[in-house]
Parts: structure tokens; sequence; C-alpha cells
């Protein structure tokens, strides 16, 4: 059986929590998004920043893209992240919570039109 909550593919939402796949599972289909990406599913907040870690700052440290110290590499996950939200510190679960999701809301429509643009769909 296929785990749509962990897509190993290259176009990829990282969530949290099982809730936030859950949540966004529905909102595309509510709004009819087709499969071009994947969500996969981190289990906890430290989990997602390390798998975005191996995805985007290592590569990026590979081919000599990134300037900070080894000693500052915790740090440049923690602002990678922080720096994709339109509030940091608030996560995709408290907004879930908030029913901030909900498909009729605006931030939904929001939501899903940038799922849309990073995903080319």
């Amino acid at each position: 059986m296929k785990d749509f909550c962990k897509h190993e593919g290259k176009k990829v939402l990282l969530v949290e929590g099982k809730d936030d796949c859950h949540v966004i599972l529905a909102l595309c289909a509510h709004f009819n998004i087709p499969g071009t990406f994947g969500i996969y599913e981190c289990g906890s907040d430290i989990s997602l920043l390390k798998r975005l870690n191996a995805l985007i700052l290592q590569p990026a440290k590979a081919k000599g893209l990134t300037t900070y110290k080894p000693d500052h590499h915790s740090k440049a996950v923690i602002h990678t992240w922080l720096s994709w939200q339109d509030e940091p510190g608030k996560p995709l679960g408290q907004a879930i919570t908030a029913n901030l999701l909900k498909p009729e809301t605006d931030l939904a429509q929001v939501f899903i039109n940038w799922l849309k643009k990073l995903f080319g769909s």
C-alpha cells in the first residue's frame, strides 16, 4: 500500500505531521490540484529541518553556494526554514487548529495558489 505522506521524489512538500499531510491532501483534492508533487511527513519539526537540510543546504554547500562557517550550520538550517514563513514560529498545525485552512477560506486559496506556483500545476 502506497503511503501518500512519504513521497521520495524530487518535487516534495515537507510537513511536520500526519495531520498536516492529510489536510494538504484534502485541500488538493478539493481544488483538483494535479499530482505533480508529493508530500513527506517528517514526524517532528527537528526531523523536518534535517530533511530540509539534506534537500537544500547540503547540495548548495557542495556547489560552493554557501559561505557560513561549519559551526553555524544548524543556524543556517533554521533560518532557511524561517525565511519561508510569513509568520515565523506559527506551525502549520496551529493554522489547522484555528481552521485557517478550511477550503472556503481566503488563506486556503492563497495556500493552493502557492502550491500551484511552486510545483507548476
